[in-house]
């Protein structure tokens, strides 16, 4: 089964941003929406791939270890582009460090060898899944990678600290953090609508907890990936 760690925004977040969209992108009534579904927009923290069935209780013990003693923080979804002519995102702003720490330790948990498991250091590239600012490996193996498409997307932006999480990009890369709205942004409408968005700023809120995903490809509605909630891990209090 393929796997992923993610924060999920809270429901007002995501109204928000529904209500932004629906402003710079209204429903054509002749086409289906080019949006992703809801319920799978997320901010991936860790892209694992292909786990062994047998497996998922171990990722899910492992992944609350790794983020054990990270505490909550705050972030806001900012901005909005695409890549991969494709692919429409809405970046991250705010607390962007603590969410790094928190993505490369969410990483370090599948070393993409079925026959272990085990967490490593976090922030030690090798110790298994990659992420973290400044990696350009990123993607088909955790980090900022994109559960939802053939392959993760990475950035090699190396930004830090508080601000907007996009950074500086190669032309065609997707910021990291981010969170994917649509695999339609080629559409003329859309393209347009993401380039209003640019100047996106929804309201913060506080990141409590990790959730552990699975992703099945085209078993969605209208042949969207389908994401399925296994477990949830709560960050430390402030």
């Amino acid at each position: 089964m393929r796997l992923f760690a993610a924060i999920r925004p809270p429901d007002h977040v995501l109204d928000h941003l529904s209500t932004a969209l629906a402003a710079a992108l209204p429903p054509h009534p002749d086409r289906s929406s080019p949006l992703q579904p809801r319920a799978n927009w997320h901010v991936t923290l860790a892209f694992y791939g292909e786990v062994p069935d047998a497996a998922q209780t171990d990722v899910g013990s492992e992944l609350a270890e790794a983020v054990d003693g990270l505490g909550q923080f705050e972030i806001e979804l900012r901005g909005a582009g695409r890549f991969r002519r494709t692919v429409g995102w809405i970046g991250v702003g705010g607390d962007v460090a603590a969410l790094d720490r928190l993505s490369r330790a969410a990483a370090a948990v599948w070393p993409g060898d079925p026959g272990r498991l085990g967490p490593g250091r976090a922030g030690d590239a090798g110790a298994g899944a990659r992420g973290g600012w400044g990696d350009p490996g990123a993607g088909a193996r955790g980090g900022w990678g994109d559960p939802g498409g053939r392959r993760g997307a990475s950035d090699a932006s190396g930004g830090r600290g508080r601000g907007n999480a996009g950074g500086r990009r190669r032309r065609g890369e997707a910021p990291r953090p981010h969170l994917t709205v649509t695999r339609a942004a080629d559409r003329p409408a859309t393209a347009l609508a993401l380039q209003a968005l640019s100047v996106y700023a929804g309201p913060s809120w506080l990141v409590s907890e990790v959730v552990l995903m699975r992703s099945e490809l085209g078993m969605g509605a209208g042949r969207h990936a389908l994401h399925t909630h296994l477990a949830t891990i709560p960050l430390a209090g402030r």
